[in-house]
């Protein structure tokens, strides 16, 4: 069951449901409709168990220790470098992954990346579309690691999948201390409406309409170490 219909029970008041409901919508994207009541007291429980947190030194210490742990088991990682594809030893059912094919920085040379396992993290859609085949302008197969009748059904079925909701960052700099500004550490959220599955489903209609929510804040009040 859903988030919503247990905070329909829980409460009559519209407000504190958009209290509650709004962090999901931020977290990943999704109303209090969308999703499972366990999956959203997940979330809840995060926040008012431990409270959320921030990396010393800024989100990029994250990706810092994620390569340290890699290489250190054997593991390679690549920056500034664009996946073209991915690639198989045959073309259809009967093939295996062999890798990925990654463009070298600006030069534009193409490196053949060997690998048993490819994980992509980019989305159903474009990995079948972007990674896995290329369509021409007209709709015709450019190329493709699936046989033809097997490309087409999944591009049916992916034509069948409701896009999910996205997001724009815009990072802005402002010149002044933390103290001087009086930035808080907290996050804040702007909400158009308490009704926030009309709100939600307005803006995402057009790009006229005005936005959902809107998110601020300030990572160097909550880093120590800026």
């Amino acid at each position: 069951s859903s988030a919503q219909s247990h905070l329909e029970e829980i409460t009559n008041d519209m407000k504190l449901r958009s209290l509650l409901a709004y962090s999901a919508y931020g977290d990943i994207g999704l109303r209090a409709c969308e999703i499972q009541y366990r999956f959203f007291l997940s979330i809840m429980s995060h926040y008012t168990k431990d409270g959320a947190s921030y990396p010393v030194g800024g989100p990029s210490e994250l990706a810092r220790g994620f390569v340290k742990v890699i290489e250190k088991n054997g593991g390679r990682c690549f920056v500034r470098a664009e996946v073209l594809s991915v690639t198989s030893d045959e073309i259809g059912r009967n093939g295996k992954v062999t890798g990925v094919s990654i463009k070298k920085g600006t030069g534009g040379d193409t490196l053949h990346v060997k690998a048993p396992i490819v994980i992509s993290t980019i989305g159903l859609r474009p990995t079948i579309n972007n990674l896995c085949s290329k369509i021409d302008d007209n709709g015709m197969i450019a190329g493709s690691i699936l046989d033809e009748k097997d490309l087409f059904s999944l591009r049916n079925r992916l034509d069948e999948l409701e896009d999910t909701s996205g997001f724009l960052y815009g990072f802005v700099g402002i010149k002044g201390t933390t103290e001087e500004l009086q930035l808080p550490r907290k996050n804040t959220w702007l909400l158009a409406s308490d009704n926030l599955d009309k709100v939600y489903q307005e803006s995402g209609e057009s790009p006229d309409n005005d936005l959902a929510a809107l998110f601020l804040g300030f990572p160097s009040a909550k880093d120590p170490s800026y």
